[in-house]
């Protein structure tokens, strides 16, 4: 049996919660993908390898609500050639591996509701999920509602687009991406 091409990650979840008032945690992941990563127009491949630290600080509002506010800073050691993700024509200049994503949300702005604001952007080296691209600029607003401890619903609006422009091309690819979920939980 020939297992080179199976894919495989170690992934690596450090997380301290506190019980302040403000901070709420802080925490940090490291990846791990060997071989996952093609470094070459060539096709050369190389380890995938990635750390993100972040934390959350949070507000309990007189009014019964809660504000929240989170930060993330992701870092790609192990980038390809510019080329590879299309964004330039020199072979010896790496793309770029930082990324950013901060979000604010309030919690029980009414009864049961909850609103939050995301911003983030990604340069091309940072592999991630399918809902945000690589090369992302993205804006998000997100409400949820809860029926109850079983029913909720939840609602985004979503704009991805490019962080910088694709070599080759004319101008910035970029989606409104609407999301609607109903959920209900069995116990």
């Amino acid at each position: 049996m020939d297992n080179t091409d199976t894919p495989y990650t170690f992934f690596t979840h450090i997380r301290r919660s506190y019980n302040d008032n403000v901070v709420r945690y802080a925490a940090m992941d490291v990846i791990y993908s060997p071989d996952a990563l093609i470094k070459t127009m060539d096709g050369e491949r190389g380890d995938y390898m990635a750390a993100t630290v972040k934390t959350q600080l949070g507000w309990d509002l007189p009014s019964g609500r809660t504000l929240l506010w989170g930060g993330e800073i992701a870092y790609s050691f192990n980038r390809p050639d510019e080329t590879v993700v299309r964004m330039g024509t020199n072979d010896d200049k790496k793309a770029g591996g930082l990324g950013f994503q901060s979000n604010l949300s309030i919690q029980n702005l009414f009864e049961g509701h909850n609103l939050g604001f995301i911003v983030a952007i990604l340069e091309p080296s940072l592999l991630t999920s399918s809902d945000y691209w690589n090369n992302i600029l993205l804006f998000e607003i997100r409400h949820t509602v809860r029926f109850t401890g079983r029913l909720s619903a939840e609602t985004r609006l979503r704009y991805r687009g490019d962080h910088q422009k694709l070599s080759g091309v004319d101008q910035k690819r970029w989606q409104i991406f609407p999301y609607a979920r109903l959920t209900y939980r069995f116990r």
